[in-house]
């Protein structure tokens, strides 16, 4: 069939993927309009700073923006210099004029450079002005994402972007504002994170709220640095990874191969419990008491008490005890 010239077609999908097939994928153009955690955390950023900071964002922009026009002003004067050389019909010592046009483009450019330069510095403080909020920016892209990682389980825990940034709006504005910037940061971070939790566990199943909360606190430990990402994963999963055959029980009868297998998962994971299978065989009368009591949470660690972190002690009670977590 015929199709007029200039004629476009447009298919929007709310899909958030699509399986085109390579020969179909080919001959069309596909944009792809989904936020994405770096992008939404430069959008939060910057919209914290035009409450928080309004005139350092106004900088920005009136630097970027003479940064793009002295950027092109500097490669039309490159172009006005080729041009007259090339049109030029006479040696270049002979003419006068042109010497003198070369000339006063040349000043021009080195002009322009060192405000370019000047501009380049400016927008670099700024920058580094601008990165004291990025907390609260990181911190909000990571509470969008974790409620579309958990709406996984169900379709309506879904929230929208644009009620994140309602509450993130409110966040700023309720925030205590104490002078010490960086008081000011860990506020709205704290303030934010308790506005988003309390919205999405309204709308939760009673089952999953505690699962939310388990979640919502390792991605922010994650972030905080306190805990790694493998040390989450172990948590969550234990040895299920590890081929239990391949790893001997040592000298602990007592203790089942897949409790043993969670014990070395954990040993691997998390820097801090690098010794948890020498301990347990070196000290196994004391680890034996400590496993088959009712209730071992409630009891001191064996050899770790009592500078064990809690996310290390949750993590071999996990491990070694599953049933009591």
């Amino acid at each position: 069939h015929d199709i007029t010239e200039g004629f476009e077609l447009y298919f929007v999908c709310r899909q958030s993927e699509l399986d085109l097939g390579s020969e179909l994928g080919s001959v069309l153009s596909i944009v792809d309009f989904r936020v994405t955690e770096s992008g939404l955390e430069e959008q939060l950023l910057s919209r914290v700073l035009q409450a928080d900071r309004p005139e350092l964002e106004a900088e920005l922009r009136k630097v970027n923006n003479f940064l793009t026009s002295g950027g092109k002003r500097l490669r039309g004067l490159e172009d006005n210099l080729l041009e007259c050389i090339t049109q030029s019909g006479t040696a270049l010592i002979d003419d006068s004029s042109l010497i003198t046009t070369l000339h006063d483009i040349k000043s021009t450019a080195h002009e322009v450079k060192e405000q370019l330069t000047i501009a380049w510095e400016t927008k670099s403080k700024i920058q580094r002005a601008r990165e004291e909020y990025r907390p609260v920016a990181a911190r909000g892209s990571l509470l969008y994402f974790l409620t579309i990682e958990f709406s996984k389980a169900h379709p309506v825990y879904r929230i929208s972007l644009s009620q994140v940034m309602f509450l993130f709006d409110k966040a700023i504005k309720v925030a205590s504002k104490p002078v010490i910037l960086s008081r000011r940061v860990s506020s709205v971070s704290k303030t934010l994170t308790s506005l988003i939790s309390a919205h999405y566990g309204r709308g939760l199943l009673d089952e999953h709220k505690m699962l939310f909360s388990l979640m919502l606190a390792c991605e922010v430990l994650v972030e905080a640095g306190s805990v790694t990402q493998e040390g989450v994963t172990c948590l969550l999963t234990g040895g299920s990874h590890m081929s239990s055959g391949m790893i001997k029980c040592g000298l602990l009868s007592w203790l089942p191969q897949t409790t043993w297998v969670n014990a070395v998962a954990a040993t691997n994971a998390c820097s801090g419990l690098k010794n948890l299978t020498a301990l347990l065989e070196s000290d196994r009368e004391e680890w034996r008491e400590w496993y088959e009591h009712e209730a071992p949470e409630t009891l001191p660690m064996p050899c770790y008490e009592p500078s064990l972190p809690p996310f290390e002690r949750l993590l071999i009670i996990r491990c070694l005890r599953e049933d009591r977590t």
